[in-house]
């Protein structure tokens, strides 16, 4: 990256509605953790008083910006994509050259001073990467995408034909402005619309960002889930040097899986543990994943 050229500026934008132990410890992760740069957090009008009261606390912080949108008498929620265009709006006029898209059931775990270089190297490398991603591979279905995923050496990354844009990760918002775009209102629109442009997704060798095991989720527009604390300041250990050192020196051909990394404060820390509250779904996922080494009793049925 030259700065002489334009102003290398990161706005790091968390999107939360009514999920304050998830929203509070994604905050305080990034300033632990984050890529150094701003941030935008944009509420989607909660009601939780803990929330207001965090967010009020947090917003006098230099380089922090809160946006809160007004649901009152609505009863509506639902408004990530929304949000999103209105973090581009934000990224644009505040002059930024990337915006890091985040929601609030994730977690930072590790400061890489040259994340945003690392970035801006696979996007001058692969013009055609719409999104890189930090995020780390789930065991759980990481069988799923082993053979669509295209190592890139000279980078460290993996490119992802499959998919031509996600709602996390990192964007250059040059090429927000060029393509004019905004945020549809659905998965599958959003990823249609950058495939048919040529556009692809990248996900880096060592990512920084871990997902929180067993969030509350928002399903059919109804919180699903209890609502749990974290068992220390962060639901998640943060990575150790160690730990770092070994995230780093992995080769492409073994892939940095969350359960090898991100550990929980908890018994389950080895667990291929699912996302989501409904665990139906997660032993349903279990079964498609038998014989691997965190769960060696789950045979073929």
């Amino acid at each position: 990256m030259d700065a002489t050229l334009y102003p290398v500026r990161l706005l790091t934008a968390i999107f939360g509605y009514n999920r304050y132990f998830l929203l509070r410890n994604a905050v305080e992760s990034f300033f632990a953790f984050g890529p150094q740069g701003d941030l935008l957090l944009v509420d989607d009008g909660s009601d939780d008083r803990r929330i207001v009261e965090y967010l009020a606390s947090i917003e006098e912080r230099p380089g922090v910006t809160v946006m809160r949108t007004d649901r009152t008498g609505s009863g509506y929620h639902g408004g990530l994509y929304a949000n999103m265009n209105r973090a581009i709006d934000h990224a644009v006029a505040g002059g930024y050259s990337h915006v890091f898209f985040a929601q609030d059931d994730v977690q930072f775990l590790w400061r890489d001073p040259r994340f945003l270089e690392r970035a801006e190297t696979v996007f001058e490398a692969y013009p055609k990467v719409s999104i890189v991603v930090p995020f780390f591979f789930r065991a759980i279905n990481i069988h799923r995408v082993r053979a669509r995923y295209v190592p890139e050496q000279s980078v460290g990354v993996w490119r992802d034909p499959n998919y031509g844009i996600i709602d996390q990760g990192v964007m250059r918002v040059s090429l927000i402005r060029e393509k004019g775009w905004r945020f549809r209102e659905s998965e599958n629109a959003n990823s249609a619309a950058w495939k048919e442009w040529g556009y692809c997704l990248a996900f880096l060798r060592d990512p920084t960002v871990g997902f929180v095991p067993w969030p509350q989720a928002w399903r059919g527009k109804q919180l699903q889930g209890r609502e749990r604390k974290p068992k220390r300041e962060f639901f998640l250990k943060p990575l150790s040097q160690e730990q770092i050192e070994k995230l780093q020196s992995l080769p492409l051909s073994e892939f940095p899986l969350h359960e090898d990394f991100c550990l929980p404060w908890g018994w389950w820390c080895r667990t291929p543990y699912w996302f989501v509250p409904d665990r139906r779904e997660y032993r349903t996922m279990l079964k498609e994943v038998k014989g691997r080494r965190w769960f060696p009793w789950l045979r073929a049925s």
